[in-house]
């Protein structure tokens, strides 16, 4: 489906904010009512938005995980709809932005805005890659980078692989048979126990083992946080700036860089609903409620995914 807009401006690259252009194309997703909602009507406006101001900020809308965020900051009264003067007053933020979280949502967007390397580019150069996070993508990325023969340094700011299955909220496990969560080649290693759907903790298990074959875990730098990326001005790599617990930061250059934190990074994001600072009671995000004796006594509502409620019954 072609969600550019109708209005032929593909030919213009853009580098302010343009008024005119921005009711285009909310006129060309809003519903009859007048207004945008979430999911697919937004979510094209905002590809929309990155066709019609290439080389801006705006080019990263056009990614999915970038989308849910903006609705956020668009839903300024949170209603469940945008209309045409929330979503001017968004478009103009992000030319502009003024508040603390429309600023930071400004620097997630122009992390995004990388340019595609050209067709058939020459990576023969490169020699060293630092990977952030050593969950399940950033291992994975180790041990194919690392049997290519290039040396690979994996950044984790805590104390072991695993990602989000070394720790996360109360009674997390796969929700699907086992055999359709394993790295290719690398099934469920016999001798251990291992139950149709693992949970949390068996899944980490098996993430280690996999760390432990493919002596991934000698490429761990544990209990080390990055703290900046920044691109080299007179020779192509990266200067990666991180810390280790309890040291002070260093700096050292690689020539790639992959970013594996995943979508689960931290701090976790709470939506905010409607009412919410009127409610006296204490509001957490999944990730923080680790041990179901935290609502021991209380009633609790849970608002997410079944499968989550499912296991406090």
């Amino acid at each position: 489906m072609d969600v550019t807009p109708k209005r032929k401006h593909s030919e213009v690259r853009l580098v302010a904010f343009d008024k005119e252009m921005v009711v285009d194309v909310f006129n060309q997703h809003a519903l009859s009512t007048g207004t945008l909602i979430a999911g697919t009507p937004f979510n094209n406006a905002c590809i929309s938005l990155g066709s019609t101001f290439p080389g801006t900020v705006m080019a990263s809308l056009k990614t999915p995980q970038m989308q849910g965020r903006a609705w956020e900051l668009f839903d300024a009264n949170h209603d469940g709809k945008v209309d045409i003067e929330e979503f001017i007053t968004g478009c103009s933020q992000l030319f502009s932005p003024e508040t603390p979280a429309m600023k930071s949502f400004v620097e997630r967007l122009q992390q995004g805005i990388v340019a595609a390397p050209p067709a058939g580019q020459d990576y023969s150069w490169v020699k060293s890659v630092a990977i952030v996070g050593a969950g399940v993508a950033g291992l994975q990325t180790a041990r194919h980078l690392s049997m290519a023969g290039l040396k690979c340094v994996i950044f984790e700011k805590s104390t072991d692989v695993g990602g989000v299955w070394r720790e996360n909220y109360a009674d997390f496990g796969l929700q699907v048979p086992k055999e359709l969560y394993e790295f290719p080649g690398f099934p469920y290693p016999a001798g251990y126990k291992w139950d149709l759907f693992p949970p949390g903790p068996q899944v980490e298990l098996y993430i280690q083992l996999y760390a432990k074959e493919y002596k991934l875990y000698d490429m761990c730098r544990f209990e080390t946080a990055v703290l900046a990326l920044d691109q080299n001005q007179t020779k192509p790599g990266w200067k990666v700036k991180f810390q280790k617990k309890g040291e002070t930061a260093k700096e050292e250059e690689f020539d790639f860089t992959v970013v594996a934190s995943g979508m689960y990074g931290w701090p976790p994001h709470l939506p905010v609903a409607r009412g919410s600072q009127k409610f006296k009671g204490e509001i957490l995000h999944s990730c923080t409620f680790t041990d179901r004796k935290q609502a021991a006594g209380k009633k609790v509502v849970v608002v997410g995914e079944a499968n989550r409620r499912l296991t406090m019954q």
